[in-house]
């Protein structure tokens, strides 16, 4: 990881990419989400994240498969200031693991669970990355009920071209494979803790000549003029806007929706807030292991989740006595427990993601009921069970919060 970090940030550092940069700020401040004057505000950083995840991708070779950790927050590691690289509505709960493979080579991924592993957790074989294209299928996957371990919880995965003919936890690739992505999805920050991996070749091919960094300077500032646009201009105006701000839109598979992960269900929304303002989502978790509801800007940036409460899941929250989960979204802290924190955005997007859901054929209508309102009136229409906090309790659930997202860190990083 630390390898492809570092040619990641040379790629970074480029001609090709800075001009890439500044072309992507221009359409950004061209289209309408820029007439929101916190919204435009946030332009050059949500363009400096996708830069990075695009040269990460573009550092990234099959020929020598490496572990890279993106779509995530910024870190300091091995001696590097490594920065954010979110994109597309990343998934605050998800440790994200790419490893870009070729249907012509053969690997070998050795890993051991933690002792509370994630709850969810899928590795899916794609014919595309998010950061270059929008249009993805799944070539394989393995899912946590289909992973085969050992008592110790060790495993081996196979990836190759042939069948598996009795091998366990092998998924074939074909001349169209491009990368393999692992998410693990960690519900309880507290306990839960990806898995410790590693990655090799196995077929004894020679190995081609690396790529220079102008090359991949090149390939980043292509990924960036191509991708970003789709993400953050059309697909958000045409998904997550696709009806009126605050209110979210009826739960669908996440697989119809550009090649998504094939075992979620998710709902897409937008909001837009006045600083005295709420809106408030009580979410039904029907019978999902996994429930986690974020905001992001509109370059579908992820609202800040370390320091500050952008997300919240099933496992962060205080349900109320229905078993519904009320959500209070605003710019400011109104004092409920369960905040997501809006802070430094007028307009935005919802992500609700359902995992593990028992019965994936249910009737789906009914899961939200939503209200829109006064900060001043939120007493008046939560449920009379509602948690509230105050200064010291607030800074408590962040404090707890960071600490157990450095513990997840430091697992990635194997510090």
């Amino acid at each position: 990881m630390q390898d492809i970090d570092h040619l990641a940030l040379a790629v970074l550092n480029t001609p090709q990419v800075d001009a890439a940069r500044r072309d992507l700020e221009e359409l950004y401040a061209a289209d309408k989400s820029a007439q929101w004057p916190l919204t435009r505000q946030r332009i050059s950083a949500a363009v400096g994240e996708y830069a990075f995840a695009a040269a990460q991708s573009a550092a990234s070779d099959p020929a020598r498969p490496m572990l890279n950790w993106r779509n995530a927050y910024a870190r300091r590691h091995a001696g590097l200031n490594v920065p954010s690289g979110r994109f597309g509505t990343d998934n605050p709960d998800n440790a994200y693991m790419f490893i870009g493979m070729s249907g012509e080579y053969s690997y070998r991924i050795d890993g051991q669970l933690a002792d509370h592993p994630p709850c969810i957790f899928t590795y899916s074989l794609l014919d595309g990355d998010y950061v270059r294209t929008s249009h993805i299928k799944t070539q394989g996957l393995l899912g946590k009920n289909d992973l085969v371990v050992d008592a110790d919880g060790r495993f081996t995965i196979t990836i190759d071209a042939s069948p598996a003919d009795g091998r366990p936890n092998h998924i074939q690739s074909t001349p169209d494979t491009v990368m393999l992505n692992l998410r693990e999805t960690l519900a309880d920050w507290t306990i839960e803790l990806p898995a410790k991996l590693s990655i090799s070749r196995t077929d004894g091919k020679a190995t081609p000549p690396a790529h220079s960094v102008e090359d991949m300077a090149v390939r980043a500032a292509s990924y960036i003029r191509e991708g970003a646009p789709f993400w953050a201009l059309k697909f958000h105006h045409e998904s997550y806007e696709k009806i009126a701000p605050n209110q979210p839109q009826p739960i669908m598979s996440s697989a119809k929706r550009l090649g998504g992960l094939l075992t979620q269900f998710s709902s897409h929304g937008s909001f837009t807030l006045e600083e005295d303002e709420a809106y408030v989502v009580r979410v039904d978790p029907f019978d999902a292991d996994y429930v986690g509801f974020q905001l992001a800007d509109a370059w579908m940036v992820s609202a800040d989740y370390v320091d500050r409460l952008g997300s919240l899941n099933n496992r962060q929250v205080v349900a109320d006595a229905d078993g519904r989960i009320s959500y209070v979204i605003s710019r400011r802290d109104p004092g409920a427990h369960n905040w997501l924190d809006a802070g430094g955005m007028d307009m935005g997007g919802t992500t609700i993601r359902f995992q593990g859901l028992k019965d994936i054929d249910r009737d789906f209508s009914g899961a939200f009921e939503v209200w829109h309102g006064k900060i001043a009136d939120l007493r008046s229409v939560l449920p009379a069970e509602t948690t509230w906090v105050d200064a010291a309790g607030r800074a408590e659930q962040i404090r707890k919060r960071v600490d157990s997202y450095r513990r997840r860190e430091r697992a990635l990083l194997k510090e």
